[in-house]
């Protein structure tokens, strides 16, 4: 009869917030099968080089602020003088 109870109060604490909650109904599952998709994605970055390219493109952006501001001190220097 205990178990029962629990059993009951369990399903009933479940569905506490489910009339609060309001969802999309979608034709497609909530989860994104991450453990599957995971290596196929991991694949794509590497045959695509994905990391690389976002490297050089932010190195060649520090290489440009550090060149403009090098310049900005020879400016500074050379009206300073």
């Amino acid at each position: 009869m205990a178990a029962k109870k629990a059993s009951e109060a369990a399903k009933q604490e479940d569905g506490r917030y489910k009339h609060t909650v309001d969802l999309p109904k979608t034709a497609f599952g909530m989860r994104a099968n991450s453990t599957s998709r995971e290596p196929e994605i991991q694949k794509l970055w590497n045959d695509n080089q994905v990391f690389k390219r976002v490297v050089d493109r932010i190195m060649g952006e520090i290489s440009f602020f550090m060149m403009a501001l090098h310049m900005l001190m020879v400016i500074y220097t050379w009206v300073m003088l």
